[in-house]
């Protein structure tokens, strides 16, 4: 009986040695996975660390790019701005009543095209529709000694500064002085002979409501047309590059006014005011004497 009661007394207590045994490697489990837990932890933050790092480098790398693009921009802002007010300085001592024509291009009077026979002509889109009164003759288009690019500097280039761009009309790398056939280009010095170009070649088209010139008549006739100074500031008073004046508009003052609509110029001359400067254009080789070379530009506007 005895030796019952120890074998029973024996074997509770490895039971009780067994029970502990596998509590401690339980507690020891735990330690270890609490251990390889922060470990992990330390490790997971480490590793995000490294990542916030890298999308940190990433967002300066692109915030850098971005910033050296826009500095670009604007230097190139500056460098067209200080280009166009050289030129008109250098116009408005040397060349004020002279006619001027900019361009990316070498020219001479060979090279140049002849639109003397050519009646397509640039057309300006008004609300997604071609309207022939804003049709411009093709040809050699100058301005009157600084006026066109005064014009630029004034009107259009803020309009593209604001947005961080340059416009096209500042690009230009070569200016050239254009001397005409005074007998076979037409010039128009002021109002009179403006209206009086307007009766005599103007017509009323009924399909677009608008008042327009018979290009292909005046080509017969003329190499060219010139009209400097710019007679618009006493026709509309101030330039307005925005405003154009719609063709239902115009048909209901033509009905209104019916022919005392001449006695108004700025409801006619329509055509005319999108020219928006002194300026000409010359369509016809022959009207063209001699292009010459002025002034260069490069990189450095030197």
């Amino acid at each position: 009986m005895n030796n019952i009661n120890k074998i029973i007394n024996k074997n509770d207590k490895n039971d009780k040695n067994d029970k502990n045994d596998k509590n401690d490697k339980r507690n020891n489990n735990i330690k270890i996975i609490d251990k390889n837990n922060k470990e992990y932890i330390e490790y997971k933050k480490n590793i995000n660390i490294k990542i916030l790092l890298n999308k940190f480098k990433k967002i300066l790398q692109e915030k850098k790019i971005k910033l050296e693009k826009n500095i670009d921009k604007k230097s190139n802002i500056i460098k067209y701005r200080e280009r166009r007010k050289d030129l008109i300085n250098f116009l408005n001592k040397k060349y004020k009543n002279k006619y001027i024509h900019l361009s990316n291009n070498l020219l001479n009077v060979k090279n140049i095209i002849d639109y003397k026979k050519e009646y397509n002509q640039y057309v300006l889109k008004f609300n997604d529709k071609k309207s022939n009164i804003y049709y411009n003759p093709k040809g050699i288009w100058v301005g009157c000694g600084s006026d066109w690019i005064s014009f630029v500097d004034k009107y259009i280039s803020p309009y593209y500064e604001y947005q961080n761009k340059i416009s096209k009309w500042s690009k230009f790398k070569y200016v050239y002085e254009i001397k005409i056939n005074k007998d076979s280009v037409l010039k128009i010095k002021n109002i009179k002979e403006l209206i009086l170009f307007q009766n005599k070649y103007a017509f009323y088209d009924k399909k677009t409501h608008n008042f327009n010139i018979k290009w292909k008549e005046v080509k017969k006739i003329y190499d060219g047309l010139i009209i400097c100074p710019y007679l618009g500031s006493n026709i509309w008073n101030e330039t307005n590059i925005t405003f154009y004046l719609n063709k239902y508009a115009e048909k209901y003052i033509k009905e209104t006014l019916k022919n005392d609509i001449l006695k108004h110029p700025k409801l006619y001359l329509e055509w005319y005011r999108h020219w928006e400067t002194g300026s000409g254009v010359i369509w016809s080789k022959s009207g063209i004497k001699d292009i010459i070379l002025i002034k260069t530009y490069d990189e450095n506007n030197k």
